[in-house]
């Protein structure tokens, strides 16, 4: 026969939606989402665009 284990607090997820949506919030903080680019780090920057509620990250790549 078929066994299965019941667990009412864990579920199947869509990982390929939730990212599109942390993308699509990111997008609307101003972020911008780059496909197909080799992350090596990343680090605080001292760039800003004012708001002091977010701490400014640069993403470096070996092209950067």
């Amino acid at each position: 026969g078929e066994k299965a284990i019941w667990s009412p607090f864990t579920g199947i997820v869509d990982w390929a939606e939730v990212c599109r949506h942390f993308a699509s919030q990111f997008e609307k903080m101003g972020g911008k989402v780059i496909l197909n680019y080799e992350v090596t780090g990343f680090r605080e920057s001292n760039e800003s665009n004012g708001t002091q509620e977010l701490t400014p990250i640069s993403v470096l790549s070996k092209n950067n």
